[in-house]
This record gives C-alpha cells, structure tokens and sequence, in this order.
C-alpha cells in the first residue's frame, strides 16, 4: 500500500508535489478507510488510507499525477529493449524555458505485506530521469525496525555505464548482482533489468513481484475496461459470483451473465488479415482468431408474470459495460489479488448514485486495498457519511501553468472548518480549484450577417 507518492518535473507538475496516503489523526470512518501498517521504526503504528479522490477544472493536473504514477510503474515493468532508446515515460514541464531539458524525479513510498507473516515491510524508491538516461536511483527497506539501503545506482554518462551499490543486509549471490549490473543498461531501471535476467534477489523480487501482480494497469475513460473484465470472469470462475451481486445491486435489472468463446467476426477477421502480408507468419494463427461474448439475463415484468430474456453485450448501455468492467476491478481486490488501482475520470458513463455505490462497496468491501481516482462530479462531496477530508484532493493550475497539489486537511479553520460542508465551500470558491470563467456572451462585431 502506498504511503506517499512525490513528483517534480512531469508534465505540468514542475515542483515538487506529494500525494499523501497517511492518514491523519481524524478518526472518521475509520474502520472503513484506514489500514493499519508500521511506521519505519516500528515505534507506532502507520495509518494508511483506502481512498482518495482528486478534483479540479480541466487542465489543472488531476491526470497528470495519475500519469506520473503510472510512468513510474512503467518505467519497472516496461522496460526498454535496447540501450539507445529514449525513455518513454520522460515528460518535462515546458513552459519556463528550462525545465525541459532537466530530469524528472519520482519517489514513491509504500508498505509490501508478507502473505505469509502477515508483517509489513517498507519500502522507499526514487529514481530520477532524463529522456536518454535514469541517472541516479535508489531503493530503501526496514528490515528488523531499522533503514536499510537495498541498492544505489549511478549511471556514468560519459562511459554510459550503470554502477550499483548494494547495501549490507542484502546477501543474495554475488553472482547475481554482477549479472544485474551487467544488464542494467543506462536506460532502464535496476528492476526492469531484474524482470529480464536469470537471477534472484530477495528485496528485488518483493518489489517487482508488488508491481506486477498488485498494481493494476491505470484506468482512464477510453480504457477497454469490459473486455479486460471478460476475460476475468472467464478465467476465474470464484470471482463470478461476487461481480453478479454488484451487478444485481445495481438496478439493471440483470440478473445473471455468461461469456462465451465465438469466432471472430469475418468482416473484422479480413481487415487484420490485410495488416499483414502474405508472407508474415502470424497470418496462420489470426485465421482462427476467437472472441469472447458477454451475454446478460434480464428480468422484467409483463402484466404480473415474471420473464427473462437475454441480450448480447452489444446492445448493452456504454454505462452498463463500464460498470461490469470497474465491478471487475472491486472482484479482483475483494479476491485479494489486486491492492491498488488508479483511475481516471471514475464518473466516466455512470449516474452519480451508482457512483457513490460503487466507491460505498470498495470502502466496505476490500481489505488491504487503495483506490486512487479523479472525477468532475462535485455531488460527491456532499456525502459527508462517506469522505474523509484527507481523502479529497484538488489541483490548481497557476498563473505560471504549474499544477498545485493540495488535500482538504491542509487548509485551517479559518478557511475551512471541520465538519462544514465540503460542497458548499467548494463551490463558493473558498477551496479553489474551480475554473475561472468568463463572460458567456461571444462578440459577434464583424461578423456576416
């Protein structure tokens, strides 16, 4: 679980900016949203929150912070292949004449818990980037109640080489860790060259495998979010029941779903053919291209007889896919196989009741799970019996096009008191964050009648 994300140098965010998952000492809904984890020393107990949701106008930075994890997520599991390829994720501030040509810098802080011990253990990762090169990264754990540095890397530009320096509590094979480095080129990160190589490494293998089987990919609103949550309910037949109770929850009058294998469509089948040329391998395996199916039972109503009728997903509302596919995601961390997930725009085809139902059955439903969201629908914060105020977020876009980052919980009483309505001072710009708008009337001097 995360405890803080820092950003300076991505995207619109040129400073430094800190998401922060630790809660306060407020106790609101606690059972609900906080989990329990240690601090660093092990001296008390570290809160962390399972919700935050992040407003402001368009353009202010919302999804550039949900980008920039993303970025640091890809920069570990997507690594680049070859040493003279420009990093991809590398997106600097352009608007000051500088910023451009500087690095990116990313930190993120988070808790991995042993599914054996059930102990926490945490861990610190920076790394810092420019398009060609990661220049300098580093990874920090608390083994036995104290800091301890896993690993340092430096990357020297002239020779373009990558050093590492290992840390004392790490004794895994020496041979391992010089077969690390050697595939370390300068472009990628200590663990993307470690998802690659023919070794192990004990911390390495804790944080890649958090990354990779605990982080779910970013959700945004074009995210083919159904097919993704079609092939889950195909391949895990256990988790099928709880995502026919969210659906069945969710007034749609579906009461029950399969999915099916089919061939795939031949008018589709012949455009992918003619991708390829006719002498490319791959056409052979594409003739006997499937597709999954989702069909839904509905029952309704017809002079006090109950009947049931099934329709294909295709004539199926956009709301309802979109639906089906986030329950999808709620499957995954009620089943304990995801822990966080970031989403973009959650609002996206979705009534606002079914909105705030959707993030009710997250909040009561999943353990040791974090949902990272933004949304354009304020009504949300009305729900008083629902958000935390270290859980909303906003972002501001300054005069200079830098994305401020602030929480809820940071403004004093004399701006914002505690327990006052969340929407009402939003929306009387108390908060900030609100688009500043002009005159609706357009001038129309000059032109023709």
């Amino acid at each position: 679980m995360i405890r803080y994300f820092k950003v300076r140098n991505y995207g619109s965010i040129r400073d430094e900016r800190v998401l922060d998952m630790e809660a306060t000492d407020d106790a609101t809904l606690e059972d609900y949203y906080c989990v329990t984890a240690r601090d660093a020393e092990r001296r008390e107990p570290v809160r962390l929150l399972k919700l935050a949701v992040l407003y402001g106008p368009n353009a202010s930075g919302k999804s550039t912070v949900l980008e920039a994890l993303e970025a640091f997520r890809d920069l570990h599991l997507q690594p680049n292949q070859k040493k003279h390829e420009e990093i991809g994720v590398y997106n600097p501030f352009l608007f000051d004449g500088r910023s451009g040509g500087e690095p990116t810098e990313l930190e993120l802080d988070f808790f991995v818990k042993d599914r054996d011990s059930g102990d926490y253990v945490e861990y610190r990762y920076t790394v810092k980037f420019d398009r060609r090169y990661i220049l300098e990264e580093r990874l920090l754990h608390w083994p036995n109640h104290r800091e301890a540095e896993v690993f340092s890397r430096t990357t020297d530009l002239d020779a373009e080489l990558s050093r590492i320096s290992w840390g004392s509590t790490v004794k895994d094979d020496q041979k391992y860790k010089d077969g690390l480095e050697l595939h370390t080129i300068p472009n990628v990160t200590v663990l993307g060259a470690y998802s690659g190589v023919n070794a192990r490494i004990d911390a390495l293998e804790k944080v890649s495998a958090w990354m990779r089987e605990r982080w779910m990919p970013g959700i945004g609103p074009k995210t083919r979010l159904f097919e993704w949550a079609k092939r889950q309910i195909r391949n895990e037949e256990g988790g099928r029941a709880i995502l026919r109770e969210l659906i069945n929850k969710a007034d749609f009058h579906i009461n029950d779903f399969d999915v099916v294998e089919e061939d795939a469509p031949t008018e589709a089948l012949k455009k992918l053919l003619d991708a390829f040329g006719r002498e490319d391998d791959r056409r052979e395996g594409i003739k006997d291209a499937k597709m999954l199916r989702a069909d839904f039972e509905h029952t309704v109503r017809h002079q006090g007889e109950e009947r049931r009728y099934t329709l294909s997903e295709r004539r199926e509302s956009g709301g309802t896919r979109r639906f089906v596919g986030l329950g999808a995601v709620i499957q995954k961390m009620i089943l304990g196989h995801r822990d966080l997930a970031t989403i973009d725009e959650v609002e996206t085809s979705l009534h606002v009741d079914l909105l705030k139902h959707y993030i009710l059955v997250f909040l009561r439903n999943t353990g040791e799970s974090q949902l990272i969201c933004t949304t354009h629908d304020v009504s949300l914060l009305r729900e008083r019996d629902m958000l935390r105020e270290d859980a909303v977020w906003f972002t501001e876009k300054q005069d200079d096009g830098t994305t401020d980052l602030f929480c809820l919980s940071d403004f004093d009483s004399r701006t914002f008191r505690k327990g006052s309505s969340i929407y009402n001072a939003y929306m009387n710009g108390k908060l900030g964050a609100k688009p500043n708008l002009g005159s609706a009337h357009i001038d129309k001097t000059g032109l023709d009648d």
